[in-house]
Parts: structure tokens; C-alpha cells; sequence
């Protein structure tokens, strides 16, 4: 990602679900880098190169992070994404998890103690999403 530009980080393993929602988000704004990554391995790899300096240097207001819950058959892939962000990397930012099952996705969080309030945004809704990835 380039500095001065808005980035949004997208983790799931299907992107194909969600092609006309990033197509959207690509048509409002041109200034938003998506990244799409499909694994948790490579989204902390991405995070710590250190060519991403929105990170180091903390100026996150041009920086969103979107995750899907279930990844490869692990029903909790965003849960551990998120716990990975919180413990590893000291993201104390707002994360959204869009996804089908709004109570797994909850117990998942609840389990991996990474449901603090105003700091991970759970929904299904496309608008939600939308607003988050345009930064609205």
C-alpha cells in the first residue's frame, strides 16, 4: 500500500462472494488500494513489511481491515485473524468480520476474547460493509 492512500486489507478465502461489493467499493472510490488476501499467514506477513508504513507509523485513518469468519473449513479463522492482530501486532484498531452466521461468528469472538465493544464490527449486512470499505 502506498502512503496517502487509503488501504483496505480484505481476508477471505472465497473473494468471489464478495466481487460485486469490491467492485462497488472500486467504482465510489478510486483512492482505496484493496488488498485481498485469503489467509491469516500472508494478512500478518503483509501487515509487517515494512513498505506498509501506514502501520508503523499509526496513521491508521487511511487503513481498514475486512474479514470473513470461516476460512478453509475453520469456522473460527477470523476469531484467531483477529486475536493474531490484537496479541502480535498491538492492532488496536476497528476490524469488521462480514459474514453469513452473525451468532458463530459472535461465539468465535466471545471465545477467543477478541469482542471488545466499538473495536470489532460484526454484520451480514452488504451497506455496513460498504460504508467500512469506502470510509464513510
Amino acid at each position: 500500500a502506498r502512503v496517502g492512500k487509503k488501504c483496505l486489507l480484505w481476508v477471505d478465502d472465497n473473494h468471489v462472494n464478495n466481487k460485486a461489493l469490491m467492485e462497488q467499493t472500486e467504482s465510489l472510490r478510486k483512492d482505496v488500494n484493496m488488498v485481498m488476501l485469503n489467509t491469516t499467514e500472508d494478512s500478518i506477513k503483509f501487515l509487517l513489511k515494512d513498505e506498509n508504513s501506514f502501520l508503523k507509523s499509526r496513521n491508521l485513518r487511511h487503513f481498514r481491515i475486512i474479514t470473513d469468519m470461516t476460512r478453509g473449513g475453520d469456522h473460527e479463522a477470523g476469531a484467531k485473524f483477529i486475536r493474531r492482530l490484537r496479541e502480535d501486532i498491538r492492532y488496536e484498531h476497528c476490524v469488521m468480520v462480514f459474514c453469513g452466521d452473525l451468532k458463530r461468528a459472535r461465539e468465535s469472538l466471545l471465545k477467543h476474547k477478541t469482542d471488545k465493544p466499538g473495536k470489532t464490527i460484526i454484520t451480514t449486512q452488504v451497506k455496513a460493509c460498504l460504508k467500512l470499505a469506502t470510509f464513510v
